[in-house]
C-alpha cells in the first residue's frame, strides 16, 4: 500500500470516528421516567391527569405515547413509562 493510500485511509477512518463521536455526544439525553401500571378504568388521559398534573394534557399524552410506542389506547396491566418530575 502506497504512502498516499495509507494517508487517505487514515483520513477516512479519522473522519468516521469524529462523525461517530459527534453523533453520540449530540444525542439528546433520555428523560427520566417512572413506571406506572394501567389499572381497570384507566385511559391515557386519566393517567396523564393523575400522574402529570402540572403538564398540558395533550402534550403529556404525546410524550407518554412516544415513550411507550403506543398506537392507540392502553391495556389493563400494561406497564407504561411516564416522564418523572
Amino acid at each position: 500500500m502506497g504512502r498516499w493510500a495509507r494517508l487517505s485511509m487514515t483520513l477516512v477512518v479519522t473522519a468516521a470516528l469524529i462523525v461517530g463521536s459527534l453523533t453520540v455526544a449530540l444525542r439528546p439525553a433520555s428523560e427520566p421516567t417512572r413506571l406506572v401500571t394501567v389499572q381497570p378504568g384507566d385511559t391515557l388521559l386519566s393517567l396523564v391527569l393523575r400522574d402529570m398534573p402540572d403538564s398540558d394534557p395533550a402534550t403529556a399524552m404525546q410524550q407518554v405515547a412516544r415513550l411507550n410506542t403506543l398506537a392507540g389506547g392502553v391495556e389493563v396491566g400494561s406497564v407504561l413509562r411516564i416522564p418523572a418530575g
